[in-house]
């Protein structure tokens, strides 16, 4: 919609909802370690809501996106979970899902906040917010472990146009340099056993692993077009 001229207001709403008979998901091999196969999982739900906001005005832009995503089983299983502390107990190292349980490696929420200004015609100069909710590790499909934290990351971006085909840029990814994890999933603790036989190595006392985030980077390059 829009009101007086020299500004702009857009927005959109948007409700879904999937459901798949025979989905296939990733499993945790018990045979080799750190490897997996994939199976069927019956029934899963993935349902949720959309929305975003995007606004102008004389030499601002700025907008808002959200996500909101419940990606769940809907059939009971029983599957393999090697290294999943939860699965330890079970003499072939299975977990039990029940319906209603969420996927792992999908956070339920995603907000994404981001404004620019344009200082002058050719040189702009913006800032964007994204934060990403938790998530259960992957290989944890009966949700019983910790979760993978929540987190927020800052980044900046400038441009200038040079010329209609010539445009110099720059980014700034993660500026606060937060430190924080993308996602999550099982190791065997077991560690590696040298070539000469020798003593296992790297071994671990906690089989939960995490991924690290993109710590703070910064780029420049030209963006030439024909």
């Amino acid at each position: 919609m829009g009101g007086d001229p020299g500004w702009r207001l857009s927005w959109s709403l948007g409700v879904f909802r999937t459901e798949n008979d025979d989905d296939i998901i990733n499993i945790a091999s018990t045979v080799v370690p750190n490897f997996g196969f994939f199976q069927n999982a019956g029934t899963t739900l993935r349902q949720g809501v959309e929305a975003k906001l995007d606004y102008g005005w004389n030499r601002w832009k700025a907008y808002a996106n959200y996500t909101y995503v419940d990606a769940t089983y809907q059939s009971p299983l029983t599957i393999s979970s090697a290294n999943n502390p939860v699965a330890q107990s079970d003499p072939n190292e299975n977990i039990h899902v029940v319906p209603g349980d969420h996927i792992p490696g999908i956070p339920a929420h995603r907000l994404k906040l981001g404004a620019e200004y344009a200082i002058t015609d050719a040189w702009k100069l913006g800032a964007d917010l994204n934060v990403v909710g938790s998530q259960y590790l992957l290989h944890d499909d009966s949700n019983q472990n910790q979760k993978v934290p929540a987190y927020w990351v800052t980044n900046l971006h400038t441009s200038y146009q040079v010329t209609q085909n010539i445009e110099i840029f720059g980014l700034v990814q993660n500026l606060f340099n937060q430190h924080y994890y993308s996602a999550g999933t099982f190791v065997s603790t077991a560690g590696f056993t040298s070539n000469s036989g020798g003593a296992n190595f790297l071994t671990l006392n906690d089989p939960r692993t995490f991924i690290p985030g993109m710590p703070l980077a910064a780029y420049a390059g030209v963006k030439i077009t024909f």
